[in-house]
């Protein structure tokens, strides 16, 4: 059902506007509307960037956190702890990030002198100390790395003219090469080479041979290494405050929602308007005395324009399915909620969709197992409700269909002692019929509840011209087909409501009796509607088909162990894709019946979610003795 909320005006000290404030935030009772002429607190040692810090500290560590176990516990803590920050704690992000950022430079710097070092190896046998390759008054000297395939070549040419040179190593590419000359020949010899393509090389000049620069250089980067990884250990130990930093992260969110709040003040009060559940005015007068003894509190009507917040307040089974209607349209707060009768129907018609007793069976073993894992919160955690809850009917309706992981357990096995009423791949015409029966019953129940908003609001025109008149026609094509009489009877006093009142607003009488008549032209809209459940016949009957084929698979490689084997694994893989193909498409289609077809008979929609000020979480699970004491 949908709980009243009323707009409640707190006037208070501006001293004690930080108490009371948090105090309103613990006890998660009031929806705060900001005010016109506003004031801002802000949090200078909570800021938004320390979260930003804080979100990359968490992902550094993250990479290095140990595998927790399948079922490992969650994080939770006490609200007292949670509400008292540990300044220490805010001084690790800064810590954590100064240490990767000195990590990432050590990685660049030693991939950079590892890469240079690799490149000069090829010169690790040069006889000659480098700062002594020097051009004479007479000589030039050429240093260069030339192609490997053009040495041959290079050599022949040196051979033919004279010129002093000398290969060193090569890699997989290129020779390292030492050529001399006269200056006179230079500029011929340097066009030669630029013939066979070569790259001019700096070497260190240093004071002693390559090999023994190369030795010092590779320790240097050893030095490096062990450096990095010194720094790397370090900040690995931070895992350890990996939880702290989790509970700062969602300490911030919880600041940051009050520093976003905009009050009205003067010099020496302050007003909180806000949204108040009606059956929480107990709570919010709690939450301000726990606070301050000094404060107004009003209950005032709100604007004609104002939207008033929506809050659903429905049973363990039906809230988890209140997702559903969100994500179409949040209910009007002067409205029927639709969530108690769309539940049921959701439920019924999504395992009427699935039709199997296997998969309803890994359904709740799923949903389970997925709890235990994921320990979900908010709509995640409904929508694996809905998953798990549905698994029920998907096994009453595969008992009803015959389907045991597609198997027919009578028919495939010979087990007569195992009833079902009717399998929908042998007769697609049962099923049809079924499909549309169970959707003009889903139709009918939203007219019911029309009706039902039609006593309330007083308006019996619609109630019987729109509602009651399509109830008796549609319940009379039903009956029609046990008693000829009785369907007709209903069907004709369900048309003599459309001729009677449809036009009762009209005030002539040819406009009474023209929209009278026009309003039998629904009935093309109403057969539309039910064709739609035919959408029901064909998921079932897909779902089926594929299960089929996929066991006729499996048996047709079975016969010998690795058959066997390979048997198996398209038995499981293959049912496992029909299933979540299924879950898929079942909340699709589900949720379209819904949409257009059930909500078009009676729900508005176009409320705004009633979200009181609360405290803000990303990571801790579940904060403990959160009532105010």
């Amino acid at each position: 059902m949908i709980v009243p909320v009323k707009k409640a005006s707190i006037a208070i000290l501006k001293e004690n506007y930080d108490d009371v404030i948090k105090s309103l935030q613990k006890s998660s009772v009031i929806m705060i509307i900001d005010g016109e002429a506003h004031d801002r607190k802000t949090s200078l040692d909570l800021s938004q960037s320390l979260m930003a810090d804080v979100e990359q500290s968490i992902k550094l560590l993250k990479k290095y956190e140990q595998k927790k176990p399948l079922f490992g516990s969650y994080l939770e803590t006490d609200l007292e702890e949670f509400l008292n920050v540990n300044y220490d704690t805010t001084k690790l992000p800064e810590l954590i990030l100064n240490l990767s950022k000195e990590i990432e430079e050590l990685d660049l710097k030693i991939k950079e002198q590892i890469s240079y070092l690799k490149k000069l190896s090829k010169w690790e046998n040069l006889d000659i100390i480098p700062s002594e390759l020097k051009n004479t008054k007479y000589t030039k000297i050429i240093v260069v790395e030339v192609l490997n395939r053009e040495v041959d070549k290079l050599e022949k040419l040196f051979v033919e003219n004279n010129y002093i040179y000398n290969f060193y190593g090569s890699d997989e590419r290129t020779t390292a090469l030492v050529v001399s000359s006269y200056i006179d020949d230079y500029d011929e010899l340097y066009t030669r080479l630029q013939e066979f393509g070569f790259e001019e090389i700096s070497l260190p000049q240093v004071n002693y041979l390559l090999k023994e620069y190369l030795e010092k250089e590779n320790q240097e980067v050893q030095n490096l290494l062990e450096l990095k990884e010194e720094k790397l250990n370090l900040l690995k130990s931070y895992v350890t405050s990996l939880d702290d930093l989790k509970v700062l992260n969602d300490q911030i969110l919880t600041q940051n929602a009050l520093d976003n709040i905009m009050f009205i003040a003067t010099n020496n009060t302050a007003v909180i308007n806000g949204w108040v559940r009606s059956d929480e005015h107990d709570k919010l007068v709690e939450a301000l005395e726990a606070a301050t003894s000094i404060y107004e509190l009003e209950y005032v009507e709100p604007n004609e324009n104002e939207i008033v917040p929506t809050y659903n307040k429905n049973n363990k089974f039906t809230s988890q399915f209140e997702t559903i209607t969100d994500m179409f349209s949040k209910p009007h707060s002067k409205e029927v909620d639709p969530n108690p009768v769309m539940s049921f129907w959701y439920w019924i018609l999504f395992g009427m969709m699935m039709g199997d007793v296997g998969y309803g069976i890994l359904m709740i073993i799923g949903g389970i197992i997925a709890k235990k894992i994921m320990k979900p919160k908010g709509g995640t955690l409904k929508l694996i409700n809905i998953i798990l809850y549905s698994g029920i009917p998907t096994i009453i309706w595969g008992i009803i269909f015959g389907s045991y992981f597609g198997f027919n357990l009578k028919e495939d096995f010979g087990l007569n002692f195992v009833w079902y009423a009717f399998s929908p791949m042998d007769n697609p015409i049962m099923m049809l019929l079924v499909s549309i029966i169970v959707g003009a019953l889903h139709l009918m129940t939203g007219l019911v509840v029309k009706i039902y908003i039609d006593i309330k609001e007083k308006d019996y025109i619609d109630l019987f011209s729109k509602n009651l008149s399509w109830i008796l026609i549609l319940s009379g094509i039903g009956v029609f087909f046990l008693s000829k009489i009785a369907g007709l009877v209903l069907v004709l006093i369900g048309v003599l409501l459309i001729l009677v009142f449809n036009g009762a607003r009209k005030k002539s009488l040819i406009g009474k009796m023209a929209f009278g008549l026009l309003g039998l032209y629904d009935l093309t809209s109403y057969l539309s509607d039910l064709l739609s459940y035919s959408r029901i016949m064909a998921l079932a009957m897909s779902s089926a088909a594929v299960a089929m084929v996929m066991n006729t698979l499996a048996q047709m490689v079975g016969g010998n162990p690795v058959g066997m084997i390979f048997s198996a694994l398209i038995f499981m893989v293959g049912h496992l894709f029909n299933l979540v193909l299924g879950l898929l498409s079942a909340y699709v289609h589900d949720s379209r019946l819904q949409y257009i077809e059930f909500f078009g008979k009676f729900f508005e929609g176009g409320g705004v979610d009633f979200k009181p000020l609360s405290i803000e979480t990303k990571y801790v699970k579940n904060i403990k003795q959160k009532n105010i004491e």
